[in-house]
């Protein structure tokens, strides 16, 4: 999905989804780190430069009240800048039970209602495209074969 949205962003974007991008989704996933060695802002204003942020597998991980904190600072500070702000979010859950994943319910909401305020929700249902190459072999057992020996 992530590959799927690095091209709508070069099609729409004058910033193509470039490698850096990439990097800076990877740091959004290591915010409780960021958190234990005081980089919080440094990650925070990385996360919310971009024209694009692309947030995949949101509700994989179960975020506690910091990083949901971090969460919403980010989702605010993107909503009320200046320029292309667009947010991607990707994720198997349906939004109204991203609740389970986030401990800081206060700020779930504020940053829910920023998320939806002015968004387009695709939602698509269907079998996972994952695992269409992967070679099924089904073996049977039969009967157990019997070698009769020859008797002189």
């Amino acid at each position: 999905m992530v590959h799927s949205a690095g091209r709508v962003l070069q099609k729409k974007h004058r910033h193509p989804f470039t490698k850096g991008a990439v990097e800076r989704l990877v740091r959004f996933v290591k915010l409780t780190d960021a958190h234990k060695y005081g980089r919080e802002s440094s990650t925070i204003n990385g996360l919310v430069k971009p024209s694009c942020l692309i947030i995949d597998e949101v509700g994989r991980c179960v975020f506690d009240k910091e990083n949901t904190r971090m969460f919403f600072d980010i989702i605010d500070r993107r909503y009320n800048k200046e320029g292309p702000n667009t947010m991607i979010f990707i994720s198997n859950k349906s939004p109204n039970t991203w609740g389970e994943f986030f401990n800081e319910d206060s700020s779930l909401l504020c940053a829910l209602d920023r998320i939806f305020d002015m968004a387009t929700v695709f939602m698509i249902r269907g079998n996972s495209y994952r695992g269409k190459q992967c070679e099924t072999i089904a073996l049977s057992a039969g009967e157990p074969l019997t070698m009769n020996r020859a008797t002189e």
